[in-house]
């Protein structure tokens, strides 16, 4: 049984296709996202008394209208007929954020059974890097790097002063790229599902900002994935087997989910590291402790991050893989692998599922179990 700090678990998870331009609008989507939740969970839609959301677009094109290119708690209130929901928020923190912000209304006792759902809407003729460059106020205009905008700017500064440190190559961050689609092979609704990438069209690939390239970025998609949360007690009467939400920490204290569950890097078996760019598992390698400082580069060689290895990472093929849907995918792969339910990519003994959603300095880290 596992340690139920907190005493929230997810008992549901939905998720939709993925596509790169929709032929329906956000709001069907998301929608259909809850709807395979619920269905999931076991449980009838009017006992949703919570809700969740993380409307905001991240492209810098965005029109930014609800029900456009957003669906905010308001749009989906509605749009899902949430007669008995008296908790509803919208929140930031990407996908755990949002597990974050219900785990404490659950705690708290202002709702029963949560839903929570994170959809994106690629629209043709928009792009993500449009922007030439972003303006910065607040400390942003202090810390931001000047003049590169939207495309990895501050992240590729930071795999410049790495590679610099610690004599790391192009050629290493191939092998976090190459686990990725080979894990989305294994994954139906990955949009990569049927690539296959060498190191040759790796090699050979555009920048996106130098030492960054087309295939280290995630791709913008449409889809939408979803979660259905409750309190523990309530995940025993209702089903067989949950995903016990164990500890979260904040990046601050990147360690701290670990630590509160009583784990070590070396008793885990399997994680979901957020990879909106490739070089973002060289920080989390190291700050989790799977690895010593400037050596996640020869950490992730020899199909040590693959299923079959020492950790295997992103086992649904993650953002690089699946696509840009913001954590969602890695939160519900981690709940399908600590109920057993992953199919040819589950890994054995997965009692544990570290998942950490967000850019290296600002994001969330947790570790679902499982519980029955």
């Amino acid at each position: 049984m596992a340690q139920e700090v907190g005493g929230t678990a997810i008992i549901g998870v939905g998720f939709t296709d993925i596509t790169r331009h929709p032929d329906r609008g956000i709001g069907a989507i998301a929608a259909e996202a809850v709807r395979d939740a619920i269905r999931d969970a076991g449980i009838d839609k009017d006992e949703v008394d919570g809700y969740v959301g993380y409307p905001r677009s991240p492209s810098y094109s965005s029109r930014h209208f609800d029900g456009a290119d957003e669906v905010s708690m308001e749009y989906m209130s509605r749009a899902l007929g949430l007669r008995s929901a008296r908790w509803v928020v919208d929140t930031s923190g990407l996908a755990l954020g949002m597990v974050a912000a219900a785990r404490g209304a659950l705690v708290s006792g202002m709702c029963d059974v949560v839903i929570g759902v994170r959809a994106l809407y690629h629209e043709s003729g928009r792009r993500y890097s449009r922007a030439p460059s972003r303006d910065e106020g607040g400390t942003g205009q202090f810390t931001m790097p000047y003049g590169l905008g939207p495309g990895g700017g501050r992240h590729a500064q930071w795999l410049s002063r790495y590679n610099a440190l610690y004599g790391a190559t192009r050629q290493d961050l191939y092998a976090v790229v190459r686990a990725a689609h080979r894990h989305a092979g294994l994954n139906p609704r990955a949009y990569w599902r049927d690539s296959t990438l060498d190191l040759e069209t790796y090699l050979s690939s555009r920048w996106i900002t130098e030492p960054l390239s087309l295939w280290d970025c995630d791709l913008p998609v449409a889809g939408a994935g979803a979660f259905v949360m409750t309190t523990t007690e309530r995940a025993h009467a209702l089903k067989d087997s949950f995903a016990v939400v164990t500890t979260m920490s904040h990046s601050n204290h990147p360690r701290g989910a670990m630590d509160d569950a009583g784990l070590v890097a070396a008793d885990l078996k399997v994680a979901q590291i957020y990879d909106g760019f490739s070089s973002f598992l060289y920080h989390w390698y190291e700050a989790l402790g799977f690895c010593d400082e400037g050596k996640a580069h020869e950490f992730v060689q020899d199909g040590r991050i693959e299923l079959g290895g020492r950790i295997p990472t992103n086992t649904f093929g993650g953002s690089l893989g699946e696509g840009r849907l913001h954590g969602i995918g890695h939160l519900r792969e981690a709940v399908l692998q600590v109920t057993g339910r992953a199919g040819e990519r589950q890994v054995g003994d997965a009692d544990h599922c570290l998942v950490q959603v967000g850019a290296p300095d600002r994001s969330w880290v947790a570790v679902l179990s499982s519980g029955s």
